[in-house]
């Protein structure tokens, strides 16, 4: 009863499938429970109603191992199980791998990592700075804190921030999407006085802002299908 309840209030709030996970335990229970009563019903008028519960299950299962199958396939998964493909090349079959490949491979082991629109940082083998939310927090801290985009320089420097990982496709997709339906993705705007405006204005601030401090901090060193790496000059 606790699942289904979380699963009608998240349902309609959130079109997020992780939030909706509780759903499936009691929904396994209930077919189960379904399954079994009508074979047992079923079993008087057919012998093969005895089997429903296996040939439900077996096609439940069936969809989804052939589904990832070809995903595995398509992903060329099985090269990688099988060893002719390595790792490394294998993960360059992943949108947010490239960039990250490059700053294992090509930035020092002591490097720090600022992510700005990028919340994937995983099999980032270097200390980072994550950008858990849509909204770049950290980003908007970084100028809170100081006054002018040469003062949020010197901080970076200060914290040993040398490199930044950057994707302005994140501020483009909530701009498509809306915020609606989207969950704990950051800032809340709860005020009912609060000025109208868009429901991107948070990312359209955050991508302005940090296009300008590109411009005269940062150098591009590495582009990947509108992933970039930045690296902080240090003469500025």
């Amino acid at each position: 009863m606790l699942s289904v309840s979380f699963f009608v209030f998240a349902a309609s709030s959130s079109w997020l499938a992780r939030y909706q996970l509780p759903i499936y335990p009691p929904l396994t229970v209930l077919s189960a429970y379904v399954l079994t009563s009508l074979s047992e019903r079923l079993s008087r008028r057919s012998a093969l109603a005895t089997i429903l519960p296996t040939i439900a299950a077996s096609t439940a299962v069936g969809m989804t191992l052939f589904i990832f199958t070809i995903q595995i396939y398509n992903w060329n998964g099985f090269g990688f199980l099988l060893g002719s493909l390595s790792r490394r090349a294998f993960l360059q079959g992943a949108y947010y791998y490239p960039p990250i490949d490059y700053v294992n491979h090509h930035t020092p082991a002591e490097a720090r990592i600022l992510m700005v629109g990028m919340e994937t940082a995983y099999h980032l083998e270097r200390n980072y700075v994550a950008d858990p939310a849509w909204d770049s927090v950290e980003w908007q801290r970084l100028m809170v804190r100081n006054n002018s985009l040469e003062e949020i320089s010197q901080d970076l420097k200060r914290r040993g921030i040398s490199y930044v990982i950057f994707d302005p496709g994140l501020y483009r997709f909530v701009a498509i999407v809306g915020r609606a339906g989207s969950g704990p993705a950051g800032t809340v705007y709860s005020s009912p006085t609060a000025p109208r405006v868009p429901d991107f204005q948070v990312q359209f601030r955050n991508w302005a802002t940090f296009e300008l401090f590109r411009r005269k901090f940062l150098d591009l060193v590495y582009e990947d299908h509108g992933h970039y790496v930045l690296k902080l000059k240090q003469d500025v």
